[in-house]
């Protein structure tokens, strides 16, 4: 824990083992590349270059819980009361059934000290297993042909790990960075970084129930579009700029929400470095994040209204498809004047064959299509807050 703050190292010391088994096998996913290096776990894939871990679900009925592929090491998470060697015998056998390469095998159990009766126990079958291996078995291998090196690890070491990450500090609430960057007072960072990872994703508030902050996301968004005048699109040949200009803003701010969503993996890299410069740059992008996850959460939501917002866009701005209608205003002297208009935008969606007023043909079928979508999309979303 060098190099942390007094007051950081001192939570760090208090911070207990999540009470959730699953919260517990997260945060042991998070530190494994930590307890790797530490270790000297050698990388042995060809296809990976770095430590990598990530949570199992379909193996853990062979004592599983978590994987890194490019040491081959595996680990299993025990968050228990009681962790007796009758507890570690019962995984090693399902481990016996591992259908993988495995090169090392973790204990990550949330006692605070490992007991000396399980680091013998450990320690027994190490040396057992290293008299049984000879020159001609395979390194790593399945753990049926020959035992892989037996590793346990007690909550104490586990937590000390978080002190080597920045990002894990703030993740698991050990640290809160503020400073300038107030946005990350209180910001539930398991929260964001679950919005940003399904951002993609088209989600139906039918079968996710949209939250609170996403609800007063979605009704800010959408103010900006007026859905009455929308419906009289293509109805008549002119369009008040004022309904195009709405559409567009939309269109930007969900744009300008997905910028700061792909910095999210150079924020966490950047928090990591021991360049301070760099960690302030990183801790702004988060900052970025914190403010925009609102609109973050409510981005898959919105996805199907955004496509078809950008469709009637492209359909609406182009150059050869409309022309400013003329306005007439009166001068102070009481003439009136026919100038270049401002507000209004004048379309062709009846001369097919041919230009009208020099303009290019827009088929009002499409236009209505996608008004009725954004219209529908709209309706169907708001019923839901």
């Amino acid at each position: 824990m060098s190099g942390l703050s007094s007051s950081v190292e001192n939570r760090l010391s208090k911070f207990q083992p999540p009470v959730d088994h699953k919260e517990f096998e997260r945060l042991c996913v998070d530190v494994f590349e930590f307890i790797l290096k530490a270790r000297n776990i050698k990388i042995l894939s060809k296809l990976h270059n770095r430590v990598h871990a990530y949570g199992t679900t379909g193996d853990k009925q062979y004592g599983v819980d978590v994987r890194d592929p490019a040491t081959m090491a595996v680990a299993q998470c025990k968050r228990q009361v009681d962790i007796t060697t009758t507890t570690l015998q019962r995984e090693l056998k399902l481990l016996m059934e591992y259908e993988k390469d495995v090169s090392h095998y973790f204990f990550l159990i949330s006692h605070s000290d490992v007991k000396k009766s399980l680091s013998d126990w450990v320690e027994k079958k190490n040396t057992k297993a290293k008299a049984e291996r000879d020159d001609s078995t395979p390194f790593p291998c399945l753990p049926s042909v020959a035992l892989p090196e037996l590793h346990i690890l007690g909550w104490d070491e586990i937590r000390s790990y978080l002190g080597q990450s920045t990002f894990l500090l703030w993740k698991w609430q050990v640290s809160i960075p503020v400073g300038q960057n107030f946005h990350l007072d209180g910001l539930d960072i398991n929260g964001l970084d679950r919005e940003v990872r399904r951002f993609k994703d088209e989600i139906d508030p039918a079968e996710t129930p949209l939250s609170q902050e996403a609800i007063d996301a979605i009704e800010s968004l959408l103010s900006t579009i007026d859905i009455e005048r929308i419906l009289t699109i293509g109805a008549g040949p002119l369009i008040d700029v004022k309904v195009v200009n709405g559409i567009g803003t939309f269109i930007n701010e969900l744009a300008e929400t997905y910028r700061v969503i792909r910095t999210y993996p150079e924020a966490i890299r950047k928090i990591d470095k021991r360049d301070l410069i760099v960690v302030e740059q990183g801790y702004s992008l988060l900052n970025d994040l914190a403010r925009q996850k609102a609109r973050i959460s409510a981005y898959p939501y919105l996805r199907r209204i955004l496509f078809a917002c950008q469709a009637l866009r492209w359909c609406l701005t182009r150059p050869e498809c409309y022309m400013w209608e003329p306005e007439e205003v009166i001068d102070e002297c009481g003439d009136q004047h026919v100038v270049d208009g401002v507000t209004q935008l004048r379309f062709n969606f009846t001369k097919k064959e041919s230009t009208y007023y020099g303009i290019a043909y827009t088929d009002p079928k499409e236009v209505i299509k996608l008004t009725g979508k954004i219209v529908k999309g709209i309706r169907y979303l708001t019923s839901f807050s």
